[in-house]
C-alpha cells in the first residue's frame, strides 16, 4: 500500500471509532507492518543493522503473525546507537517533533516525529479522549508534570483550535502543593480532569483530611502512573465523578484506554500492534502478566518496531467483554524495572505484593509504598488514615511474608508522608539495588528464565 492510501485508510478507520470491521483492521495492520519493516531495512541505519546481524528478511514479514521473525528492541540499545541511525536517512531532525521520556528507569529517550505522525497520533489521542466522555467545547484541565524542554514545533494547529474554543486544556504543574492545585481546579472548574493519578489522588487525600471542597468534573482520566484500586476509590469519592484508565507512551502515544462498562482496556490496534510476552517469549495467555512489546504503525521518521516497552501488563480477552471488536488488556501493573530480586531466588515484582497487602490491610491506608532495602528485606512505607491495630497490622505484614517466601524479612513502616519523583510522578515501588532487567539483553533474559 502506497504512504498516501495508507494514509487515507488510517483516517478511515479512525472515523470507523473503537468499531471496525476486524478483517478491515487486520489487513491495515499487515500492510503497514510491510510498509514500516521494508522502510526501516532500507533507509534507518540502526534497524538495516540489526536485521543484517539477525538475518531477517524484510519480504519475509507479510503479516503479523510474522512478527516473531524479527528482534525486540530496548530502549537501551536506541540510546547507544548514534541519534542519526535512528531516523530514517533524508529525515531533517530540528524539523522533527521531539520529546523526551521522563526517564523514569534511569534512561531517558528522545523520540522524534514528522508533522503529519504527531498530528495523526493526535488524532488518535483525541479518540480516546472522547471515546472516555471528552466533549469538544469541554474544559480539560491537567495535572501532569510541566515539561518546557520538548519541542513545540508543530503545535499551530492546536493553538487554532482552541482560539476557537474547543478542546480547551490548562495544565498544572504536578509538583506544586496539593491545597494550591485543588483550588486552581475550584476557580477554573473543569468539565474533565486528567493527569497523574498520584497527584490526583493527593488532591483527593487533602480534601479529605481538610474538608475542603473539590470540583465535580464529569470524568477523571489517569494515564502516565500505575492507577490503583485504593486511588480510583479516592478520587471518585473525593470528586464525585467516574475514574477512567489511559495506557500511552511517547513511543507509542495512543495504546489503550478503559472500557466504559467493562473491567479491559481496549487497545488500539490502528495505531500500534501490542505484543504481550511471558517471561519465556510466548504470547502471554488472558489473565497472564507479560511484558508489552510494541510496534507503532505511524512512526516511520523514527521507528519502533518491537520495541520493549519496560512495562508490565495483564494480557486480555481477543475480544471486549462489551461487544466491541478490540482486544484488550485486563490490567496496567508497572515497570519492569521494578522487580524485585530477592536472595532466596524469587524474582518478583511488587505489584502482586501490594495487590496483597492492600487486600487485607484496607481502610487503614492512605497512601503506601514497597521498598527493597536489600536482598533480604523489604520495607512497606505506610502513610496511615489513623493508627491500626498491632493485630491489623500483623496480619497485613503476614500476607507479604507468605508470598516473598522463606529468608526474606518484611517490615511495615508508618511514616509522616511519601515523597514523589521529581517529575511529579509517584513510585507504588522502589529497589535501592540494581534491577535485574536493567541493561539486560532481551534474548540473554529469555535464556535465562526459560523454565528447565
Amino acid at each position: 500500500m502506497r504512504p498516501g492510501r495508507a494514509r487515507l485508510h488510517a483516517l478511515r478507520l479512525l472515523a470507523r471509532g473503537e468499531r471496525p470491521d476486524p478483517a478491515a483492521l487486520r489487513r491495515f495492520q499487515d500492510g503497514q507492518l510491510r510498509r514500516l519493516v521494508a522502510h526501516a531495512a532500507a533507509r534507518v541505519p540502526f534497524y538495516r543493522d540489526l536485521f543484517a546481524r539477525h538475518g531477517v528478511r524484510p519480504a519475509e514479514v507479510r503479516s503479523v503473525d510474522d512478527l516473531g521473525r524479527l528482534p525486540i528492541v530496548s530502549r537501551t540499545a536506541l540510546r547507544a546507537a548514534a541519534p542519526s541511525d535512528t531516523l530514517a536517512e533524508g529525515v531533517r531532525a530540528e524539523r522533527l517533533v521531539s520529546y523526551r521520556t521522563s526517564g523514569s528507569s534511569g534512561a531517558p529517550l528522545v523520540v522524534r516525529r514528522t508533522w503529519w505522525e504527531e498530528r495523526l497520533y493526535g488524532l488518535y489521542r483525541y479518540r480516546a479522549q472522547r471515546d472516555l466522555g471528552l466533549r469538544p467545547r469541554d474544559l480539560r484541565v491537567s495535572v501532569v508534570q510541566v515539561r518546557p524542554h520538548s519541542s513545540r514545533r508543530g503545535r499551530l494547529p492546536q493553538r487554532l483550535i482552541r482560539a476557537a474554543g474547543l478542546y480547551r486544556r490548562v495544565t498544572l504543574d504536578c509538583v506544586r502543593p496539593p491545597g494550591d492545585l485543588l483550588a486552581e481546579l475550584v476557580r477554573l472548574r473543569p468539565d474533565v480532569l486528567t493527569g497523574y493519578p498520584g497527584a490526583i489522588a493527593r488532591m483527593a487525600q487533602f480534601a479529605r483530611e481538610t474538608g475542603a471542597t473539590a470540583p465535580r468534573p464529569r470524568a477523571v482520566v489517569t494515564g502516565a502512573e500505575v492507577l490503583t484500586p485504593l486511588m480510583r476509590r479516592q478520587i471518585g469519592e473525593a470528586f464525585g465523578a467516574p475514574v477512567r484508565e489511559t495506557y500511552a507512551s511517547y513511543e507509542a502515544p495512543a495504546l489503550a484506554r478503559q472500557c466504559l462498562t467493562a473491567p479491559a482496556l481496549h487497545l488500539a490496534g490502528d495505531s500500534a500492534i501490542v505484543e504481550v510476552l511471558a517471561a519465556d517469549g510466548r504470547p502471554a495467555r488472558p489473565g497472564e502478566a507479560g511484558e508489552v512489546v510494541v510496534t507503532a504503525l505511524h512512526s516511520f521518521a523514527m521507528p519502533f518496531i518491537r520495541y520493549r516497552l519496560g512495562d508490565l501488563v495483564t494480557q486480555g480477552e481477543a475480544r471486549c467483554g462489551c461487544g466491541a471488536p478490540t482486544a484488550t488488556i485486563a490490567t496496567v501493573q508497572g515497570r519492569m524495572l521494578d522487580y524485585f530480586a530477592l536472595s532466596n531466588g524469587r524474582t518478583l515484582h511488587p505489584y502482586a505484593l501490594l495487590v496483597a497487602f492492600v487486600d487485607v490491610a484496607g481502610p487503614w491506608l492512605r497512601r503506601y509504598q514497597i521498598v527493597q532495602e536489600r536482598p533480604d528485606r523489604l520495607v512497606v512505607r505506610v502513610v496511615p488514615w489513623a493508627p491500626p491495630s498491632a493485630e491489623a497490622v500483623e496480619r497485613a505484614t503476614a500476607v507479604l511474608r507468605e508470598r516473598v517466601g522463606p529468608g526474606i524479612a518484611v517490615e511495615v513502616r508508618f511514616v509522616d508522608d511519601i515523597e514523589v519523583e521529581p517529575s511529579g510522578k509517584f513510585r507504588l515501588a522502589r529497589s535501592l539495588l540494581a534491577s535485574p532487567y536493567e541493561g539486560q539483553d532481551w534474548d540473554a533474559r529469555r535464556r535465562q528464565e526459560r523454565p528447565a
